[in-house]
């Protein structure tokens, strides 16, 4: 089995929360998901978690604090999703990597149909 460290941003603008829909292909083609990606070589998972937002999302945010990782099985890969709580600067999103986005109350991300990896980010937040 292979190991995958990843972040995500729970992005927060106004008593809302970012959920991002991603585009079609691979298992996780069209669930919603808590934007984020890989930690480049020399990164800080901070640092990685701004970059990518704003190459996905042209949304500049802060990074506050861990949530937790979480590790979901998908295939034979182990996926660790590493979150943390985020506040964007704007709620204005340019999409380049997803299909859409939505901005949720806490209670509302529990409708959507969550790519496995975040589905245990929900429980916390």
């Amino acid at each position: 089995m292979r190991d995958l460290h990843v972040v995500a941003a729970v992005i927060q603008f106004s008593n809302k929360i970012l959920a991002a829909k991603r585009l079609p292909g691979g298992p996780s083609g069209l669930k919603w998901e808590f934007p984020g990606g890989k930690v480049e070589k020399g990164e800080s998972p901070q640092d990685a978690l701004q970059r990518e937002i704003r190459e996905e999302l042209s949304l500049e945010i802060s990074v506050q604090q861990d949530i937790g990782t979480f590790a979901t099985v998908i295939g034979d890969v182990r996926i660790h999703l590493q979150c943390f709580r985020c506040v964007a600067q704007s709620e204005v999103v340019v999409l380049s990597a997803h299909s859409e986005v939505m901005w949720c109350s806490p209670a509302d991300l529990r409708t959507l149909d969550w790519a496995l990896p975040d589905v245990p980010v929900i429980d916390v937040i």
